[in-house]
């Protein structure tokens, strides 16, 4: 069994930039959340028979989606984001399960050889 210890660099490099974009998206869509809810309950526009919407209207409608889809975009790219880190992260575990397999291998091998010598 060979191990490419590269792999784990780059899986480690690679899991890392994921995990900031995750958080810079979650940060943008908190942001983006925010600015939704500001323009609804401030503008007129948006006024229910004159009302500000309730907070239970504007999470099941706006400040899910956005109020142009804005914020959905970002959550379909944050889901993405998401999907891409679990799998290196699986990916790593992987490696690493393989490499502790070919450690173990490798002091069954020395075990074994050690004992041929020994008779």
């Amino acid at each position: 069994m060979q191990i490419d210890f590269n792999k784990f660099n780059d899986l480690i490099q690679k899991i890392k930039q994921l995990m900031y974009d995750e958080e810079m998206l979650e940060l943008k869509v908190k942001f983006l959340e925010a600015q939704v809810v500001e323009e609804v309950t401030t503008n007129p526009k948006y006024f229910q028979n004159g009302k500000q919407p309730s907070m239970a209207y504007i999470e099941s409608t706006w400040k899910f989606k956005g109020i142009d889809t804005e914020i959905y975009d970002e959550r379909v790219k944050l889901a993405g984001i998401k999907s891409q880190l679990t799998e290196a992260k699986l990916q790593y575990d992987t490696l690493v399960r393989k490499f502790e397999m070919w450690r173990t291998e490798s002091a069954n091998q020395r075990k074994f050889a050690n004992t041929l010598e020994d008779t």
